[in-house]
């Protein structure tokens, strides 16, 4: 099975930055896709915010937090995130914005990408249908606020491959997260 090595995560709001965060934390190379360079900015100001209290309660080193920020990019142009095993989509609640995005990404994406959702509203299966590869796409549903909490529920759909959720499963396990199997209701 072919691990997880790159991470994008496509969104640096509030889920988006602590998922980055987590990911980058546990040594993956994570970028973060926004879309201006004022919300990019804003994304690594969170995530170093993020990063100052947990040094401040004894929860992070320097040394920790200085792995994490080295670990992390942040672009805008989805071109820049093709070398990506993981694709982990954090935007807003629209299932016609998350879709024009799969439909985007599945043209720079390598084909064994995994793509994830971290939708908690959104039946995943919608999506699977516009990425262009439902086999390997899953829901990733972090909880509030990801860096703390140590669930995450994975959500695969009749169409997700064993693959493609093992993967998915080892990915978050390797975040020192419990992950919580679900099926997509639709």
């Amino acid at each position: 099975m072919k691990k997880i090595g790159n991470v994008a995560v496509l969104g640096g709001g509030l889920m988006g930055s602590g998922i980055a965060q987590v990911s980058a934390a546990a040594g993956f190379p994570t970028a973060v896709r926004e879309v201006s360079d004022a919300l990019s900015l804003k994304a690594r100001q969170s995530i170093e915010k993020s990063l100052a209290k947990g040094i401040e309660r004894g929860k992070v080193t320097e040394s920790a937090r200085d792995k994490t920020l080295g670990n992390l990019r942040f672009v805008t142009d989805l071109k820049e995130l093709a070398d990506a095993d993981l694709f982990i989509e954090a935007v807003v609640e629209d299932l016609a914005v998350k879709n024009d995005l799969w439909s985007q990404l599945n043209q720079i994406a390598h084909p064994d990408a995994i793509f994830a959702s971290n939708t908690s509203s959104l039946t995943i299966i919608a999506m699977a249908a516009a990425s262009g590869r439902p086999d390997r796409m899953l829901g990733m549903h972090f909880f509030n606020p990801v860096p703390l909490l140590k669930l995450v529920e994975v959500v695969r759909t009749i169409t997700t491959s064993k693959e493609t959720e093992e993967r998915a499963l080892d990915f978050v396990r390797s975040l020192d997260k419990e992950p919580i199997r679900a099926k997509d209701s639709s």
